[in-house]
């Protein structure tokens, strides 16, 4: 095989060399395989129909030097003409107007405000569009086919879009098959397909999901649903048949946290409302992931499970993955009344005092912030643990000095200091309800200008 000294691209003018270049898989000083070459100008091509050029031709040659046995490669193109859709045609279609087919469609004719690019990729999109359409209505029949034809000039296009509709589906009766340890009618309260209402294929997904769901709140997280449907001659409906498999109500063996790799276990632990030797209770483990994402210390949380010795136990695997915690802020600007102001503040949402490598990992909060202005001047450090020696009892301790230049009434100035420190102590008695108790103590100085 003769090696390619170079590959030159020719004939090109509506895309730029360098994307073309892109596209093509031969390299120089690689040996010339013609399949690769063939599929290079097949990738061109469909580029170029993307593009609007449906009768685009791309071909090569080859300048092969018997002595050196190396090879040049052209790739020639022949644009030929950009081909705009003068005008697209529905057919077939009764239940839905034109106009509403042709607003699912992204493909469009060449008017003042569309450019009537045809491209094959978008209208493959389109006629699936119109499928999916037709599905949601309950026409599990439907059938969408095109035809395309070129003007005189072969600058034009005409599209004909043919729609067989088909019969609409409606639901009819609907079973549950398999369920023993809840009552029918409980689980029908979670199905949303009622007789009579149009049937579609991802109604009939989302109320198996709906199932599934509300046996996994009640513990059964190996519980399985089926679905079998059966067009009844009788009425022309379509009935539904729920198939459960309830298998046996789990329980958790182990609660194993995967992900942290800078917060410490207990603080995950602390906020799960699910417990070793519990049954699953989807509300619970609902309620412990909305408490997990409450602390701002995770971006993603999911739960998994994992199979044990025992057959009805399994362990909870909760993963998560880190978020960043620490903040540094600042600002400066400039106030007709203050002139001068700026701000500078660091903070810490997930603070260990006690881990000196990097302070993070205990899930304290440390916050300081300095904030100056021509008139006045303030300091704040803030330090919150939301767990006291193991118990939900947050204490947090506030430390601020304030100065600022005031200007009484009676023109009268004066400068103004105030120090102080708060303690703050904080429990949640239920899920929704919590109080704090603070105790501030302030001194106040005021000296005269």
């Amino acid at each position: 095989k003769p090696i390619i000294k170079k590959i030159i691209i020719s004939g090109n003018k509506a895309i730029k060399t360098e994307k073309l270049q892109v596209l093509v898989k031969s390299k120089p000083e690689a040996f010339l395989n013609i399949q690769q070459l063939k599929q290079d100008m097949r990738d061109i091509q469909k580029a170029y129909e993307g593009r609007g050029f449906p009768s685009v031709g791309v071909n090569y040659e080859l300048k092969t030097d018997k002595e050196t046995n190396e090879s040049d490669v052209e790739i020639i193109i022949a644009e030929k003409v950009r081909v705009r859709i003068a005008d697209i045609k529905i057919k077939g279609n009764k239940k839905f107007k034109d106009k509403k087919i042709l607003k699912l469609m992204r493909t469009r004719r060449d008017t003042l405000f569309t450019s009537g690019i045809y491209r094959e990729k978008v209208l493959d999109l389109d006629l699936e569009r119109i499928v999916d359409f037709y599905y949601q209505k309950g026409y599990l029949d439907v059938k969408v086919e095109f035809e395309k034809s070129l003007g005189e000039k072969k600058k034009k296009m005409y599209l004909v879009i043919t729609v067989n509709e088909g019969k609409q589906y409606l639901v009819g009766e609907i079973k549950i098959e398999g369920a023993v340890v809840f009552p029918e009618a409980e689980i029908k309260a979670h199905v949303d397909a009622k007789l009579g209402r149009v049937f579609t294929k991802e109604q009939l997904r989302y109320d198996v999901s709906n199932i599934q769901s509300f046996y996994f709140a009640k513990g059964y997280i190996s519980a399985e649903v089926d679905t079998a449907t059966v067009i009844n001659d009788a009425t022309g409906k379509i009935d539904i048949i729920y198939k459960i498999i309830e298998n046996d109500l789990a329980y958790i063996d182990k609660i194993k946290i995967r992900g942290n790799t800078k917060t410490r276990d207990i603080v995950v632990r602390r906020e799960l409302r699910s417990y070793p030797g519990e049954a699953f209770d989807g509300q619970k483990l609902k309620r412990s992931k909305e408490r997990l994402y409450n602390l701002g210390f995770f971006q993603e949380i999911s739960y998994d499970t994992e199979d044990t010795a025992h057959p009805k136990k399994k362990d909870l695997i909760v993963n998560v993955t880190g978020a960043k915690t620490g903040e540094f802020a600042f600002g400066a600007g400039f106030s007709s009344v203050e002139r001068m102001i700026g701000f500078v503040e660091v903070a810490q949402r997930n603070f260990d005092i006690t881990n000196w490598s990097s302070f993070t990992g205990a899930g304290q909060d440390l916050r300081a912030k300095a904030e100056f202005g021509t008139n006045h001047k303030e300091y704040d450090l803030t330090f919150t643990e939301p767990w006291i020696f193991g118990y939900p009892l947050s204490l947090g301790i506030d430390l601020y000095n304030r100065f600022q230049e005031r200007s009484g009434t009676t023109g009268y100035s004066y400068d103004e200091e105030r120090r102080g420190t708060s303690l703050r102590l904080g429990k949640e008695f239920t899920e929704l309800v919590r109080a704090d108790l603070i105790y501030c103590l302030e001194a106040v100085d005021k000296i005269g200008r």
